[in-house]
């Protein structure tokens, strides 16, 4: 898989997502609706022991770090330049059902965790002992798989995010597609019928 959303069992339909797909470092790292674009897609990047690096695709080089490798509840994960430091490598490890938790190699008895199993868009994700809960189990959603969803949920109840173009949707509406599959970045954050950007495919 070359690129995957990552959804936290805890809030279905929610999955990770860099704050404004911003690229900064120290940029938060949290939990929105699907369909945002490709700043919700990372890629697992070896590095080494049965570890890796979980990169973000908007900006290459860049990688969930744990701040100030601290190792204590709720230590925030944010983006970081990669440096090679145990704070960026993460273990993948089979939860069963489908679903992975994701251990720091900083101490591997914590994990990545979604704030209190919240919900809602702009939930944070932070560090926390590992404890099995569904705030700590996540499910890869490849962008073939993410189109899809976004299509079921949205082609007979219109996103209202998106302008109605009365009787003219279709072409907007794949392109809303696009987006959510992670093959197209919305300009400066909203999508204007066409005015796309292709960044990634």
């Amino acid at each position: 898989m070359s690129k995957f959303l990552l959804e936290p069992k805890c809030a279905p339909g929610q999955v990770l997502d860099v704050d404004g797909a911003k690229t900064d470092n120290e940029t938060n790292i949290h939990i929105w609706e699907l369909g945002q674009g490709i700043h919700q897609y990372f890629k697992f990047i070896d590095a080494g022991d049965n570890y890796a690096f979980i990169e973000a695709c908007h900006c290459p080089g860049k990688v969930f770090d744990v701040k100030n490798s601290e190792v204590k509840n709720c230590t925030n994960i944010q983006l970081y330049e990669k440096n090679n430091t145990d704070a960026q490598k993460f273990k993948k490890v089979d939860a069963g059902d489908g679903y992975y938790i994701f251990k720091s190699k900083l101490n591997e008895n914590f994990c990545i965790d979604v704030d209190n199993s919240g919900k809602n868009n702009g939930t944070n994700i932070w560090l926390y002992e590992c404890n099995g809960s569904d705030a700590q189990k996540f499910k890869l959603i490849n962008n073939l798989d993410a189109a899809i969803i976004y299509a079921k949920k949205y082609a007979f109840a219109r996103n209202p995010k998106y302008k109605n173009y009365e009787g003219r949707n279709c072409t907007n509406f794949c392109s809303q597609c696009l987006v959510a599959g992670g093959y197209l970045l919305m300009m400066s954050g909203i999508m204007k019928n066409m005015h796309l950007l292709i960044h990634y495919i």
